[in-house]
């Protein structure tokens, strides 16, 4: 940790990480896509009762149903408004449907919640801004298992945690209250330890770890599962150590202790383990869930939207939709994503001839880590999980993936060029989504619907859209927010920009550097 702390480079990509993330956070409507207001009362119901809402049964707290209309948020997003409260029938989102989910996010922020200062909307962008230094946990540990597990070079570490800093898909996610972040940051840390084990062997101490993080894991959402699947390739690649079926015992042991009680309660109440069929009956009161037929076109089309939407989701409201742009773009990603896959596969293939060591077992690993996930998502889909498949559902690999693309592309000449232009075509990208589609979206164009139907477009000139734009995007949101926001778009566009490419520049021509000067 005192080398992270000295290491001056690495600093600045965590600024710049939070920097580029408060962005997101602090321009995006309140009561956004990813179910915020769900997610939200959870955890104002364990900071009043200390219980998760029951799902069926537990309805939205007022005080945020009064924000979402106050706010206009169904009119943001061009949909009509749902009837919330009263004493009639209630729309889904009226109930706080997200019960059946792990307890262990909420419970952390239960307490946070009555300690923070101003109205629900102060809390929710309060919130929002500490998820976003959250975030950079994910890129010590990224730097941590590129230095310590891989002995990369300054070039390669900071590459990588460039890249994650730079999906405009994580920075979406990652800006609005949810559960996925926690599972993100769970997931790399428990990575960051199944490796050392793969490499320097199972310690008790490691054993007590990954058990705490594999129940901890479970308790934030189920799909951390995913990860668990590795735990037995990575005792079985130490089976020759001492007292390695008691070391995996304790793992066992301790996940079983911290998960069971939340698997048990969710049958006890839903009548299954995940508790999702309780999500499932609530919302078929409403409407039937749509799935997919299952066919190579279907499949074809999934695989390739797994990939696409990693990167970006460009969404039309709850739809996600592409254009020329995109295409263009995702050409570019999949021709150097091709570059790298080519570049494993050659690696690998020396490996398999000259004999493997621990630390490509740790590449397998997270090989099969991005396989199970990429399963996970696409089987959702088919499940009816969800309409349209995102990146955030495979965000508890997001650094192996990461990691895999810049180990492919290492392997070839003139590699940092690539992954720095991959790095500066997502920004721009990223850059014209939010500046340019996502916040006109929300903040002009809402203006010219009524109860999620089209009325026709007045244009008064560039001045009076401006002014309605600027009317409508300061009110749904605190003055403080509005001040707090100027400030970093100045700092991201002006100082940390510069720095970065005038940095990264040096650091391609250079090749590597001493973090410690």
């Amino acid at each position: 940790m005192k080398k992270i702390i000295k290491n001056k480079y690495l600093i600045i990509l965590l600024v710049f990480s939070i920097m580029r993330g408060l962005i997101y956070s602090l321009s995006l409507p309140p009561w956004g896509l990813l179910d915020e207001e769900q997610h939200l009362d959870y955890i104002i119901k364990v900071s009043q009762t200390g219980i998760p809402p029951v799902v069926g049964e537990a309805l939205l707290d007022e005080e945020i149903i009064q924000s979402v209309l106050e706010t206009k948020r169904h009119e943001k997003f061009h949909w009509p408004t749902p009837i919330l409260s009263g004493n009639g029938i209630i729309s889904l989102e009226g109930y706080s449907y997200e019960g059946y989910q792990g307890p262990f996010f909420y419970y952390i922020f239960a307490p946070i919640y009555l300690f923070l200062p101003g109205g629900i909307l102060d809390k929710l962008f309060i919130i929002r801004i500490i998820f976003i230094i959250l975030s950079s946990i994910t890129i010590v540990f990224s730097y941590k298992i590129c230095k310590e597990i891989f002995k990369f070079d300054e070039k390669a570490s900071l590459f990588t945690g460039l890249l994650i800093v730079s999906l405009p898909e994580r920075a979406f996610s990652n800006a609005r209250i949810s559960n996925d972040l926690f599972l993100e940051i769970i997931s790399i840390i428990t990575i960051y330890y199944l490796s050392l084990t793969i490499v320097n062997g199972i310690s008790w101490k490691n054993s007590i770890f990954l058990g705490l993080l594999g129940g901890l894991g479970i308790l934030t959402k189920i799909t951390f599962a995913g990860i668990l699947i590795i735990y037995p390739f990575t005792y079985l690649i130490n089976h020759k150590e001492k007292k390695i079926i008691l070391k995996g015992m304790v793992t066992i042991i301790i996940i079983l202790i911290l998960s069971i009680p939340y698997v048990m309660n969710n049958y006890y109440l839903y009548g299954d383990f995940t508790g999702y069929q309780s999500f499932v009956r609530l919302y078929e009161t409403f409407s039937s869930i749509w799935k997919p037929d299952l066919n190579f076109s279907t499949l074809f089309s999934s695989m390739i939207n797994t990939f696409t939407n990693f990167w970006i989701v460009w969404w039309m409201g709850s739809v996600a939709v592409s254009n020329k742009l995109l295409i263009f773009v995702w050409g570019i990603l999949s021709a150097i994503s091709l570059i790298s896959l080519l570049g494993i596969m050659k690696y690998l293939r020396i490996k398999l001839k000259t004999g493997l060591e621990k630390m490509d077992l740790v590449i397998f690993s997270y090989i099969i880590i991005v396989m199970i996930f990429i399963f996970l998502s696409i089987l959702g889909f088919y499940q009816g999980k969800y309409p349209e498949i995102q990146g955030r559902f495979i965000n508890s690999a997001v650094f192996p993936i990461i990691f895999l693309f810049v180990l492919g592309l290492e392997k070839i000449k003139r590699s940092s060029r690539i992954i720095y232009l991959t790095s500066f075509v997502l920004l721009l990208l990223d850059s014209y989504y939010l500046f340019g589609y996502l916040l006109p979206y929300h903040y002009y164009f809402s203006q010219f619907f009524e109860n999620g139907e089209a009325i026709p477009i007045l244009w008064n000139g560039w001045r009076v859209a401006i002014n309605q734009f600027l009317n409508n995007f300061r009110s749904d949101k605190p003055i403080w927010v509005l001040f707090l926001f100027t400030i970093d778009v100045l700092m991201y566009f002006t100082i940390f920009v510069i720095f970065n490419v005038n940095f990264f520049n040096k650091l391609i021509n250079k090749g590597s550097i001493d973090a410690s000067n």
